[in-house]
Formats: structure tokens, C-alpha cells, sequence
């Protein structure tokens, strides 16, 4: 099973079997000590990686202009149905590019873990 077709099988379920304390601790990190009281108004954000809309959604919250992907376009409809009403959230598929320089900031929370690069795989 491809990795895309086992995230849409758990889609429905994901926040439930994320750990929400380690989920909330990374938002904390990212939107509180990261970006400090920054506004984002204005400023563009690819959310690459974004499971089921949380660190979209709180971007949104903060004005962001968000971009949100996810190798799995079950993911990418839930967090669309979180934030029904946001006429700025852009849903793109993971396979994308942009150009340098697309975006202000770019969160990837996650997500480093999953690829199939030799280089992001541990040391033995």
C-alpha cells in the first residue's frame, strides 16, 4: 500500500490517533516561540504536511495567506471542510513546486520522518 492510499484509509480517524499533547507542544513551539507575536497578516505560509488543518488553521488565525499540502488529498479535503469560509486557503497537491521564494514561511511539521530520502533516514 502506497503511503498516500494508507493516510486517506486513516483520514477520517487522524486527530484521534495523533498524539495531541506532542501535536499542541509543536504548535506551541512553531506559532509562540518560533513566530513570537508576530503578525502574519499579509505574509504567505505553506503548510507542507498538513495532516488535517491544525497549524493551518492556527495560521489562518494569525492572517497568514496559507498554502496547504499533504501527500494524502483526503487530509488536504478535511482541512478544506475545517476552514470552510477562508477564501485565502489554497489546496494543492503534494506533488507541487513553487518557485524560490513562493512563501514568507514555510512549516513542514512531521512530516521529515516519512520521506523516502537515504538522507533523512537515521545512522545505524
Amino acid at each position: 500500500m502506497s503511503k498516500e492510499n494508507f493516510y486517506d484509509t486513516i483520514a477520517e480517524d487522524f486527530d484521534s490517533i495523533m498524539n495531541m499533547y506532542d501535536t499542541n507542544r509543536r504548535i506551541e513551539v512553531i506559532f509562540q516561540d518560533f513566530l513570537g507575536a508576530e503578525n502574519l497578516k499579509g505574509k504567505t505560509l505553506l503548510d507542507a504536511g498538513c495532516g488535517t488543518g491544525l497549524f493551518t488553521t492556527k495560521a489562518v488565525e494569525r492572517g497568514a495567506d496559507v498554502t496547504s499540502i499533504d501527500i494524502a488529498p483526503k487530509l488536504v479535503e478535511i482541512t478544506k471542510r475545517k476552514n470552510p469560509l477562508l477564501p485565502q486557503l489554497q489546496l494543492q497537491l503534494w506533488s507541487c513546486l513553487f518557485e524560490n521564494n513562493s512563501f514568507d514561511i514555510v512549516i513542514s511539521s512531521d512530516v521529515i520522518e516519512h520521506t523516502r530520502s537515504p538522507m533523512f533516514r537515521p545512522k545505524k
